[in-house]
């Protein structure tokens, strides 16, 4: 049996953060996170104040995966441009020629000397000093009613192309790579809300989880909020508590849901992972009680968390 645990328990793993995040908001009184948008990507500054080991840029992707599993609702916050290079949503937005692509441009004001029918720029009718045509050399005056502006364009200081639209560029501000509508990234951003539901589910959940690691480690184990348990077949499986004393593993799950796929999933879990203790708590409004018919399942009903506690406290005392 030691061999077999060897190695078993670790600490929490990428498919099970998003649940340590969501009790943490809960448990600190967070209900609503709203982003920011740095060089360095999305940021939730909230979240990342309440769980210190998650690192920045995987907290988006536990909040969105809290929302597809319908833990909390997301909101449409923004769009934004991103670089996609680097992910980075601040960019520059410049206009730049579109036939060398230069961002050395400016727009000039068009004359027309309607004599002759010559057009330039203002400057090229100074190129003397005073107002001149360039091609016929008559002098001109502001005045001059054979001397108008008739429009503007845009002109390349570097390879002198004029042109009516220039070509517009993003320029990334964390990697400075030039991006262009075909290969930049458009972002939908959100802000998020942990429903009363969520809060109400996970509510019971907390203390419950709390009672048991209080006892467990009363008991010498090592425990692992959130962590992950690698099965007999070689696949990770997480669970609420991993706690481990010598060569004794006990393994703690909440039932949350009481969807068939949850429940198959714990069945599944309990085949495959050689836990000595395997305990189940349903804090759901549901069939669970399919789960007390699983041979090696200590089941509990979590609804009432006193009872519960008695419950749970007179198991400890004959198992450990």
């Amino acid at each position: 049996m030691e061999e077999e645990l060897k190695g078993l328990t670790k600490p929490p793993a990428g498919n099970s953060l998003h649940l340590k995040l969501l009790r943490a908001l809960i448990v600190r009184g967070t209900t609503t996170l709203r982003p920011t948008i740095t060089k360095k990507g999305i940021r939730y500054y909230k979240a990342e104040r309440r769980v210190k080991n998650i690192p920045p840029k995987e907290i988006p992707k536990l909040l969105e995966r809290l929302s597809r599993e319908g833990k909390i609702k997301a909101e449409l916050f923004d769009r934004v441009i991103a670089c996609s290079e680097c992910g980075c949503p601040k960019v520059t937005p410049k206009f730049a020629c579109p036939k060398c692509g230069s961002e050395a441009i400016e727009t000039i004001e068009l004359y027309e000397h309607i004599t002759c029918g010559y057009m330039d720029s203002k400057e090229a009718f100074l190129t003397t000093g005073t107002l001149t045509c360039p091609k016929c050399g008559t002098e001109l005056s502001e005045d001059d009613p054979k001397f108008n502006m008739i429009g503007t364009c845009y002109q390349c200081n570097d390879c002198g192309n004029r042109f009516e639209k220039p070509e517009t560029v993003f320029i990334c501000q964390n990697c400075k790579k030039k991006l262009t509508f075909s290969n930049a990234k458009y972002l939908k951003i959100y802000s998020y809300t942990i429903p009363e539901q969520t809060v109400r589910e996970f509510g019971k959940e907390i203390p419950i989880l709390e009672f048991i690691q209080e006892k467990l480690n009363k008991k010498g184990f090592v425990i692992h909020c959130d962590g992950e348990v690698e099965g007999i077949s070689g696949l990770m499986h997480p669970f609420s508590i991993v706690a481990r004393k010598d060569d004794f593993l006990v393994v703690v799950d909440v039932v949350s849901s009481a969807t068939k796929d949850e429940m198959l999933a714990i069945i599944g879990k309990r085949a495959d992972v050689p836990a000595d203790k395997f305990i189940v708590i349903s804090v759901a409004n549901g069939p669970t009680k399919i789960l007390r018919r699983i041979k090696g399942i200590d089941f509990f009903n979590g609804s009432d968390v006193t009872k519960f506690k008695k419950r749970f406290k007179k198991y400890f005392q004959q198992h450990f």
